[in-house]
């Protein structure tokens, strides 16, 4: 297997870039099969190309553009790493937006915080608006999902619940990044309480300077404080932080330092102070507890999660909690003991080894599960029926249309104990008619809003079970329903005949199944099938482009095209003409909706293809079915078979 690495941007003082390097580092030495290829823009430096570009390593250099150019380029269908899509069979991403690529893609989410009430204000409007449509589209594309805490787990289900069937928690890891000198001299000279993170306003400095203040006043303190952090935030927000302290000389800003800088001033420190509003994880606690550095935390959820050490925390909004917890640590060396002893228990497992570990498996879960089908199409599928959720349907167009798919679909021979399946059940339009039937149907789809939308529409229907899952892991024993069915469905997965051959395999000796596959045409003239090659083409390229606009443009189309040829249809079998070969005369006597949902399914999907007769005639007998039977009318082609 080779996977790919997306890591454009390349952070270089990020925990999102600590998290990784140290990843990819312990990957490479524990999995000793699989190929991968990291993808870094041509501003990552030599530093990173050498670092990554390690045995079983291809580094692929991608040409840099400017921050501003990075959401444009995702918004026009930028494909640089689709290009590298035949060798690479699996895609890690970290960071929003997700490129764009055909296969399977797991990404990393660290925390949710342009989403978080109290914190989204501090953006600018229109950027994180901007940016989290392009969260909420990756997150739909993404196959897999790893969040670094429980934490970060449950906020990502809270802002997107579709994620929750998708998601592991894998905590970070820690290793030392040098070794340690104890001979080398102290970064201050005097005793100092240490925090360590950039200087953003999440990260809460406001509050520990102005408890700072506070314990200054004290007589016999003797502490300084040392932030080390680089200022990520503006020049204005940077100097009023300055002009909070009462005794600027006793506040040390250091900047960005270098790893065995920042291990000294770890190792010097009194007490580690993080007082954090917000955190997906916050990797200094790990550091810290490596480096035997007493600490005291905010007590905001994730810190909950990690520690559950009441002792060891404070109300982040509140200076005069946190000055009262920094003094009473201070004060109490049994405490701070007490802090070391508990730390190095609670984190003696979050290694990147084990880190590294879960993550290989997830890789390998995720590329044996659902092999025969196509993310972009669930997704697209997916919007399909949140839009068109089939309300508006008429009662006569839904049995109209019911009547035309289930003509020899020999209903009236299931039992009332029958159990079957309807694979790719999308709005469950067919499941309400089949429903009142059977004793029990199970609606299966790939696409959780699709499964969402079934869910509402069949509420009246006891008897119908929904399931998450594509064709290659129906949830039911083999050989156990007494009927199934599969229209409209199966021409738009990889593996066609794979996917006929998994349905079949679920079905009882004797039970039928009925399908519906695109026809290629073969029972059309000519000039029909270059009609169609020319309509592919616009196809082609409107199935590319965003929803929004293939939906607007699909919706041209049902007005300015199928409306008036349906229409025309109508009226020239009225007059009786034979309309049989005219192009959209199946939708003479549908209405304007069906037309939009048809348009939308032919138009706005990027996987299709079509077979002829004989085709699916053989597709199906290979599969195991027999006393195959085709569909006189349209649509082309439906076809029941039984399995033998």
């Amino acid at each position: 297997m080779n996977i790919g690495f997306v890591l454009i941007p390349y952070q270089h003082y990020s925990g999102v870039g600590e998290y990784y390097r140290n990843l990819f580092k312990h990957l490479i030495e524990i999995d000793k099969e699989n190929q991968y290829t990291v993808f870094l823009s041509t501003d990552a430096g030599e530093e990173a190309f050498r670092f990554f570009g390690r045995e079983r390593c291809v580094v692929t250099k991608i040409p840099s553009s400017p921050s501003i150019l990075r959401y444009p380029k995702a918004i026009f269908l930028d494909d640089t790493i689709e290009k590298h899509r035949p060798r690479i069979d699996l895609l890690h991403c970290f960071s929003f937006p997700i490129p764009k690529f055909t296969g399977k893609v797991i990404l990393t989410v660290h925390d949710f915080r342009h989403k978080e009430n109290d914190l989204k204000k501090l953006f600018n409007p229109i950027t994180n608006t901007i940016r989290c449509n392009f969260m909420y589209r990756g997150l739909r594309r993404t196959d897999y999902i790893i969040a670094v805490s429980n934490f970060t787990m449950n906020r990502l289900i809270h802002y997107y619940p579709f994620c929750k069937s998708k998601v592991s928690r894998v905590y970070h890891g820690f290793s030392s990044r040098v070794s340690y000198n104890s001979s080398t001299p102290r970064p201050h000279p005097k005793p100092y309480i240490l925090t360590v993170g950039h200087i953003i306003f999440h990260k809460n400095h406001r509050n520990l300077i102005l408890a700072f203040n506070k314990l200054l006043e004290q007589p016999d303190f003797e502490h300084d404080l040392v932030i080390v952090g680089r200022n990520y935030s503006s020049q204005r927000f940077f100097d009023s932080l300055k002009a909070l302290c009462k005794k600027p000389e006793r506040v040390i800003f250091t900047g960005a330092v270098s790893d065995s800088q920042l291990i000294e001033y770890y190792k010097h420190a009194t007490l580690f102070v993080f007082p954090s509003l917000y955190e997906g994880f916050g990797i200094p606690l790990l550091e810290v507890s490596f480096h035997r550095v007493p600490f005291v935390v905010s007590d905001i959820e994730v810190f909950k999660e990690l520690l559950a050490f009441p002792e060891a925390q404070f109300d982040p909004h509140d200076p005069d909690d946190i000055a009262a917890v920094i003094h009473k640590h201070l004060a109490n060396p049994c405490l701070r003991q007490e802090t070391l002893d508990w730390a190095a228990m609670r984190f003696s497992s979050f290694s990147w080894t084990n880190t590294a570990r879960e993550t290989l498996q997830l890789y390998g879960e995720l590329a044996e599960s659902q092999r025969n089908v196509d993310p972009l199409v669930v997704r697209d599928f997916g919007l399909e029926w949140l839009h068109f959720d089939q309300s508006k349907l008429s009662p006569m167009d839904q049995g109209e249309i019911f009547s035309e798919y289930f003509a020899n679909f020999p209903m009236q021979n299931l039992q009332n104990k029958a159990i079957g399946f309807d694979l790719g059940c999308g709005s469950g339009r067919w499941a309400a008619m089949v429903a009142p039937r059977v004793a029990e149907l199970l609606c299966i789809d790939p696409s959780s809003n699709a499964i969402n939308i079934a869910r509402k529409n069949l509420t009246t229907f006891k008897n119908c079970k929904f399931h998450q899952a594509g064709v290659d892991n129906i949830p039911l024993p083999d050989n156990s329903a007494d009927f199934g069915y599969s229209l409209g469905v199966l021409h738009h997965i990889p593996d066609t005949a794979g996917g006929i051959k998994s349905c079949v395999r679920k079905l009882k000796s004797g039970a039928p199944f009925l399908l519906y596959l695109y026809y290629a045409f073969d029972n059309r003239p000519i000039w029909f099938r270059f009609l169609w090659k020319i309509s592919n083409c616009g196809r082609i390229l409107l199935s590319r482009t965003p929803y929004r606009v293939k939906s607007f443009c699909c919706d041209l189309i049902a007005t300015f095209i199928y409306w008036p040829l349906a229409r025309t249809s109508w009226i020239l079998e009225k007059i009786g003409l034979d309309i049989e070969s005219f192009p959209l005369s199946y939708y003479r006597n549908r209405s304007f909706y069906v037309m939009r949902t048809d348009a939308l399914d032919r138009f706005g999907t990027k996987l299709e293809k079509r077979f002829t007769k004989q085709q699916i005639q053989n597709m199906m007998e290979e599969a195991g079915l027999q006393d195959i039977r085709f569909n006189e009318g349209p649509p082309y082609w439906v076809a029941v078979g039984t399995k033998k």
